[in-house]
């Protein structure tokens, strides 16, 4: 059984190891790609508190007017930290977020995707296939990371020691003993090491890549699917109102959540603490005059929703906020360097037979 795995692992590893480098290696600075943001212009971020925040239809218009004509703002999230700034995001196609002072209606600054992590983007969703429906480069990337998660299945088998007294060694990286032995450790114990989260992302990719993936694995949890899935707020026909948004904002215990974010009719206050990232109690309001019609709690939601919650947390690392995405990021940096050491593993293994061949000859 191990020698046929052995040779699935291998014959997986050489044809796919390069894309895999590459998907893994993208997906993890997607990743941390806010936090770059955050961490490159802090005066974007941070503000002085000085008294109350201005009123959010006087916030909303001072940043449509740094906007291009047309422009329409999709939400507006709030922090419970007095000492963060309003993010106002602008819809499509001028898709950005504008950060505005909530105390003195100063617009701070934009940041727009630049052009490497569109790049990266495009690498890893669809392998820089530019056309409309990238059908090549999505499978690509489809059958690449169905050949990586067999490949993760096999290396995880063909490394479980035969005795749990074992465990403990085979976890070692063994320093000192040569070149091979320590890339031949840092291919194994890395990769088990990081196996858990880099299967998670994989088979939560192919929920996203395709359709009947995404259909078995809600049947699965018993959630039925909605006939017409919402458009995402980026993409909504937004229009004004945003007196009506800073009356919503006024009746919610802002304190309790770890951010709101104001859209048309509904604010979405995102719950603290691990597990779903997209965990949310969700506000609707009267678009006109902001009163709260009606709290849904993130206990009564739908199953769909939740399941989908837990698939966008596990591929994206945002399960346990900045922590669990520092620790899918080095698994992605570790996943993107195990082909590195498997050509480096398999080069020695053809190669040392044939240079002592050669010097049998000589002799």
């Amino acid at each position: 059984m191990k020698q046929f795995l052995r040779k699935v692992h291998l014959w997986l590893s050489v044809p796919f190891g390069v894309f895999i480098t590459l998907i893994c290696l993208t997906g993890g600075l997607l990743i941390i790609e806010k936090d770059i943001i955050r961490r490159g212009d802090s005066s974007m971020i941070n503000v002085k508190p000085a008294g109350e925040p201005l009123a959010m239809s006087l916030l909303c218009n001072k940043v449509l007017e740094t906007q291009p004509e047309g422009a329409k703002i999709s939400g507006v999230t709030i922090y419970p930290d007095p000492g963060k700034s309003y993010e106002v995001g602008i819809a499509s196609p001028y898709r950005k977020r504008v950060y505005v002072d909530q105390y003195r209606g100063v617009v701070l600054g934009a940041y727009e995707r630049s052009p490497f992590f569109t790049t990266v983007s495009l690498i890893h969703r669809r392998m820089l296939d530019g056309t409309k429906e990238a059908v090549v480069g999505r499978q690509v990337v489809g059958v690449t990371v169905w050949a990586f998660v067999l490949i993760l299945f096999s290396g995880l088998v063909l490394w479980w020691p035969s005795r749990w007294s074992k465990l403990g060694r085979s976890l070692k990286i063994r320093f000192g003993r040569g070149r091979r032995v320590l890339w031949y450790d840092l291919h194994v114990v890395l990769g088990v090491f990081a196996t858990l989260i880099l299967l998670g992302s994989a088979v939560t990719g192919l929920v996203w890549t395709y359709d009947w993936v995404e259909r078995s694995v809600f049947s699965i949890f018993g959630a039925s699917q909605p006939e017409e899935k919402p458009d995402h707020a980026s993409i909504r026909d937004i229009g004004d109102g945003y007196a009506a948004w800073g009356e919503a904002v006024k009746q919610i215990p802002l304190d309790e959540y770890a951010s709101l974010q104001v859209q048309k009719g509904v604010v979405k206050a995102s719950l603290t603490g691990w597990g779903n990232g997209r965990a949310t109690d969700d506000y609707r309001f009267d678009p006109v005059s902001g009163q709260v019609l009606e709290v849904t709690k993130y206990a009564d939601k739908g199953r769909y929703e939740k399941v989908n919650g837990w698939i966008s947390s596990i591929h994206l690392g945002r399960w346990g906020g900045g922590f669990s995405r520092l620790l899918t990021f080095i698994a992605m940096l570790i996943g993107a360097s195990l082909p590195i050491t498997g050509y480096y593993l398999w080069w020695k293994r053809i190669y040392r037979p044939r240079k002592s061949g050669s010097s049998a000859k000589k002799a």
